[in-house]
C-alpha cells in the first residue's frame, strides 16, 4: 500500500502568499503496488490549468479525479487502464488503455 500528498505553489512575487494570483496545485493518491499489479486512485485541484490542443486555453479551479489499474504479466509486457474526470467549465471524461513492451 502507498499514500501520497502534494502541495505546490508557484508565484512571481518576492513575498509569496497562498491568496495571491499564482499556480496552486494540491492533491492526494492512495493505492496498492506489487511486482504483478498496481491499483491507484486519487484527486487533485489546480487553480489554473492550461490545455494545449488546437490553441492554448486557460481554465480556473479545475478538480481532477482519477483511477488506474495496471498488470505486468511478463517482464517485457505491461497493460494499463486509466480513467480521469476533470471538472472545469464542463465535465471531461478520459479513458486510456495502454500496452507497453519493454526491451
Amino acid at each position: 500500500p502507498f499514500v501520497s500528498l502534494s502541495v505546490e505553489n508557484h508565484f512571481a512575487d518576492l513575498a509569496p502568499t497562498f491568496d495571491q494570483e499564482g499556480v496552486l496545485t494540491a492533491g492526494g493518491t492512495a493505492g496498492y503496488n506489487t511486482q504483478l499489479l498496481r491499483a491507484e486512485a486519487g484527486t487533485y485541484y489546480q487553480r489554473f490549468k492550461y490545455a494545449y490542443y488546437d490553441d492554448v486555453q486557460e481554465y480556473e479551479n479545475v478538480r481532477t479525479f482519477y483511477g488506474s489499474f495496471s498488470v505486468k504479466p511478463m517482464d517485457w509486457l505491461s497493460i494499463r487502464a486509466r480513467y480521469t474526470l476533470e471538472q472545469l467549465d464542463r465535465d471531461l471524461h478520459t479513458v486510456l488503455f495502454t500496452l507497453t513492451q519493454s526491451y
